[in-house]
């Protein structure tokens, strides 16, 4: 399949620098619009939720078990501050947030 005979794809994951950097590259490439949502939320938030999805997270996110706090947080440091190109929407989700206003963002 060819990236021009779609009319929309949706990546998803917890994207490293150069991987960014790399999607920009095509989208470039192919002049394509990109839409980027990034959400995050406060590292404390974050450690939390981590803890408690661990015992049922796939067999495979295994590999990248932290045993402390600190190791987490030095982690998770790697992903921010990334060279987007196109439209973003930062969506904190300490506190949750409303599907309607991200789809109304998509829509404009």
């Amino acid at each position: 399949m060819h990236l021009l005979s779609l009319d929309s794809i949706i990546l998803e994951s917890n994207f490293r620098k150069y991987e960014i950097e790399r999607l920009n590259s095509i989208a470039q490439e192919y002049n394509v619009t990109v839409l980027y949502l990034v959400l995050s939320a406060s590292p404390d938030v974050l450690y939390e939720r981590y803890v408690e999805r661990n015992p049922y997270r796939h067999e495979t996110h295994h590999s990248v078990d932290f045993t402390t706090k600190q190791q987490f947080l030095d982690i998770i440091s790697d992903f921010s501050d990334f060279p987007f190109v196109g439209r973003v929407l930062h969506i904190d989700t300490t506190y949750g947030y409303l599907l309607d206003d991200i789809i109304a963002w998509i829509k404009q």
